[in-house]
This record gives structure tokens, C-alpha cells and sequence, in this order.
């Protein structure tokens, strides 16, 4: 991931109208360290996530990311193929959903209710059954665009910069806007959409109310493989308030997944 990444920020850095990470820095490791380690000059902001916003400040930096993804979804494939980033037509999106569904039937079932299990059904068997949610043009997306990867001015409403691009692929853009709108509402993913400058396909807009609602599934099974309670129940809350029609349903827990796996391996 490090090594794409690498490649795709000399690629992306010029072109979009943000920063992002520019790679100065590269080391494949060593005998006792064999990593790939590598630096970035810092950007400075204040994480959205941790930002304390008013309406009109959260409105402004929803229409400059709707911006920053304009400009991103319109980068040609072929600029970043030298890069060897993963494509994600619709029969592999559909597949991955696939894949995450029986993951869920296999380990997240046993400990949801019966009504709980239900919901979840209905929700993937709509999105795999639909022939309009598996229909739209791969672009090159992000692929992790949350509130952790978005630095901001939180007094001016400016973004200023965007990271961790390690999962970005040519893929569906409506991934970009799924994770803000479970953390911050439809309404912010709507003003998204007055500054994003491409032509919607049909089912675009369902599509991201599915994948705003399929990702609290990937904080319960992370929360599972590695037996933290934490996040298995921050998943269990998302799930409830999907259920009940809450907008937003929230985002991950705010706790670091490097310290949780720790203590998964290394327990007291």
C-alpha cells in the first residue's frame, strides 16, 4: 500500500487543488526493520474529526470537499495506471459485497439479534438483487475518505489538505461520499453534491445510502478478529440508529486500531 501510495502522490500532488501527501522520503527496510518506511512534510490543519463545527463553517467545508472530489473523479485512468492501482468494475464491487455479507453471516450473526440479523439481510440482498447499483463508470476515488483523512481551518471553513490515499483504486465514486454521510448526515452529502461537478448515473444516490450504511459492518468485524469490545459495540450503536432511521449513524470509534490490534496480540 505504502509503495502505491508512494507512486500515486507525485501523480496527484500538481493536480488537485488541495494538498496531499508528497513522498521526500523512502526506505524499503532493513534486516531487522524489513518495512517500507517513508516521509511526508507535514500539513498542517485541524483533523475534521476532531473539529468543532458550526452550521455554516460544516456547510463550507462540505462544498469544498464536494469540489476537491470533483476534481479528483475527473484525473484519467490512464494518468494513474502507471501506479498499478486496483480497478473495481461492477461485477467486482458486487463480488467484494458478496464476499463482505457471508463475512458477516459467519462471524457477525451469532451475536446479533434476530431482528438485527434481518435488517442487515434486507440490506445487502436489495443492493446485490438491484441491477441499478451495479451500474456506473470506474473513476479514480480515494477509497478511505472520512473525517480522519480531511485537515481542515475549522474558523474559516477551508480545506486544507487530504490523506492517507493508501485505498484509493478506479473504482465507484459514490464510495466517496458513503463513510461523511454516516459521520456527518445526508444533508452534508447533499451540499457535497452542489459543488460536484460530474453527471450522477441512476443509481448513484442509492448506492451511497448503502455504502454509508454497509461500513459500520467493517468496524464490527474488525472489532471481532481482534476482540475488542470497544468497537464491537460502537458497531452495535451505528446498527441501531441505521435501524431506526437516525441520520447520521456516526462514524468509527475515535480510538487507534494500531492499539487496539496490540492488545488484541498482547492482551493484560
Amino acid at each position: 500500500y505504502l509503495l502505491r501510495e508512494r507512486l500515486l502522490s507525485h501523480v496527484l500532488a500538481p493536480r488537485l487543488p488541495v494538498p496531499v501527501p508528497r513522498y521526500e522520503f523512502f526506505a524499503s527496510g532493513c534486516p531487522s526493520f524489513p518495512w517500507p518506511v517513508a516521509g511526508y512534510r507535514m500539513i498542517p490543519g485541524t483533523c475534521l474529526q476532531d473539529a468543532n463545527l458550526g452550521q455554516l463553517i460544516r456547510q463550507r467545508l462540505a462544498e469544498e470537499s464536494g469540489r476537491f472530489l470533483s476534481v479528483l473523479h475527473c484525473i484519467p485512468p490512464r494518468a494513474v495506471q502507471p501506479t498499478g492501482l486496483p480497478w473495481m468494475d461492477p461485477p467486482a464491487v458486487a463480488a467484494k459485497q458478496q464476499a463482505l455479507y457471508n463475512a458477516i453471516i459467519r462471524h457477525g450473526f451469532p451475536i446479533l439479534s434476530k431482528l438485527e440479523r434481518a435488517w442487515t439481510s434486507e440490506l445487502f440482498s436489495s443492493f446485490l438483487s438491484s441491477s441499478e447499483n451495479h451500474f456506473f463508470e470506474p473513476v479514480l476515488i480515494h477509497g478511505d475518505l472520512d473525517s480522519s483523512n480531511i485537515l481542515c481551518d475549522p474558523v474559516a471553513g477551508r480545506l486544507l489538505g487530504i490523506i492517507d490515499f493508501e485505498e484509493a483504486r478506479l473504482g465507484d465514486p459514490a464510495w466517496d461520499f458513503c463513510v461523511l454521510r454516516a459521520e456527518h448526515g445526508a444533508e452534508f452529502q447533499r451540499t457535497m453534491l452542489q459543488t460536484y461537478d460530474r453527471p450522477l448515473d441512476p443509481g448513484f444516490e442509492s448506492r451511497v445510502a448503502y455504502h454509508s450504511q454497509r461500513v459500520l459492518f467493517h468496524e464490527l468485524l474488525y472489532g471481532l478478529e481482534h476482540g475488542d469490545s470497544r468497537f464491537i459495540q460502537n458497531a452495535l450503536e451505528r446498527l441501531r440508529r441505521a435501524m431506526n432511521g437516525r441520520d447520521p449513524i456516526g462514524g468509527w470509534l475515535n480510538a487507534s486500531t494500531a492499539e487496539s490490534r496490540d492488545l488484541a496480540d498482547h492482551p493484560p
